[in-house]
């Protein structure tokens, strides 16, 4: 194995150790609901944590092209690690949760800000693409793993040995981003055209919109409907999600990018338009599995739409400002969407997500037709 192998496999198992500590606290609103709270509650609760994410990006950005790309993962990495376990000493929602959310946003916008860009930097260009995209699903995976573990812990062990699994998942990322391989420092120079970038970045606040709602009310939701266990939609989606740069990869190839991101979306928006058939088992995966599919095609793109826009000397900066939109999005969701579901319904919040995801379509036509990752402007 070359150097850049084992660099890259050391990203990959650094992101999947962290990211198994941060999709575990994607059930950090059946936490908030024990503790006795509402929607709206649960929404500022997780909107905290893309709140610092979005006021800290940029600084993280700032740095990536002053200290190593490494160096920021391991603090990262050990901050989100450190805070997870406290999550045991909160028993309402005041201040200590905010408090640990806030500093969580730190830690994840300090690891995973950085980590495409590390990609970005590690690997030659004609590779970059799938490269992205293998790290992309396995980061997802952990969306599966990480609830149906924490599932598992809450129900046989309780709230508190659910935190400290999650946070020993964290312990083993930052040991391992130690041996991370030291990419290239960003540029400073000026991006020649920020405009060229507003439909890739609205793209990714869109994204970031419906998947935040998604991920933080469906599981209290399908509770309402009967359903207490939340892992088939995770597991489900995650399925979808690998499925596009594994068994359909061949398929999306020689479908065209252009119809292949108006297939995803369409099956993107599918979930949060069709919500009241989600009390069926085998709707909830199906529809599942589409909404996997169309966020493991486009949340790549996407990513690597960005940097290709803002410039390849500066992969710091243009991944925070993905990462920044996107979280921008997920903010939007929690506080933004949250506060409509006392006077919409879940169920009407829902239909207004999938409406928005449909937003995401145009973006198809803008693709260039030599089948970059690039966007017309």
């Amino acid at each position: 194995m070359n150097r850049t192998s084992r660099g890259y496999c050391l990203i990959l198992f650094a992101n999947l150790l962290f990211f198994m500590n941060f999709s575990q606290l994607m059930l950090l609103p059946k936490f908030v609901v024990f503790l006795g709270c509402t929607e709206v509650e649960i929404g500022y609760v997780m909107g905290a944590f893309s709140l610092s994410v979005l006021v800290f990006l940029p600084v993280v950005g700032f740095f990536s092209a002053r200290i190593k790309k490494k160096t920021l993962f391991v603090m990262g990495a050990g901050v989100m690690c450190m805070a997870t376990p406290l999550y045991i000493f909160v028993h309402d929602a005041g201040w200590g949760i905010y408090s640990l959310r806030i500093i969580q946003g730190v830690g994840f916008s300090s690891a995973f800000g950085i980590s495409a860009a590390m990609v970005y930097d590690l690997i030659d260009p004609k590779s970059r693409v799938r490269a992205l995209g293998i790290m992309v699903a396995f980061n997802i995976s952990t969306h599966a793993m990480g609830p149906a573990l924490g599932e598992y812990m809450i129900e046989h062990y309780g709230f508190d040995a659910y935190f400290i699994s999650a946070g020993l998942f964290g312990l083993g990322a930052t040991l391992v981003a130690l041996f991370l391989p030291d990419t290239p420092k960003g540029q400073g120079s000026r991006i020649s055209s920020f405009a060229h970038a507003i439909p890739v970045i609205f793209g990714a606040i869109v994204l970031g919109l419906v998947f935040g709602f998604i991920v933080i009310f469906l599981p209290p939701y399908l509770v309402r409907l009967g359903t207490d266990n939340s892992s088939p939609f995770f597991i489900s989606f995650v399925c979808g999600s690998l499925a596009v740069w594994s068994l359909l990869s061949g398929g999306v190839s020689r479908m065209g990018d252009r119809l292949a991101w108006v297939a995803a979306a369409l099956m993107f928006a599918l979930l949060p338009l069709n919500v009241t058939c989600l009390g069926t088992p085998g709707y909830l995966v199906i529809i599942s599995l589409a909404f996997g599919i169309g966020y493991g095609y486009m949340y790549p793109r996407l990513n690597m739409a960005v940097i290709d826009v803002i410039g390849p000397d500066k992969t710091g900066f243009a991944n925070t400002l993905f990462v920044w939109s996107f979280n921008l999005g997920m903010l939007g969701a929690s506080i933004g969407l949250g506060a409509l579901c006392p006077h919409l319904g879940c169920p009407g919040t829902f239909r207004v997500t999938g409406i928005m995801a449909l937003a995401l379509l145009p973006l198809g036509l803008m693709i260039k037709k030599r089948g970059s990752l690039s966007f017309k402007v």
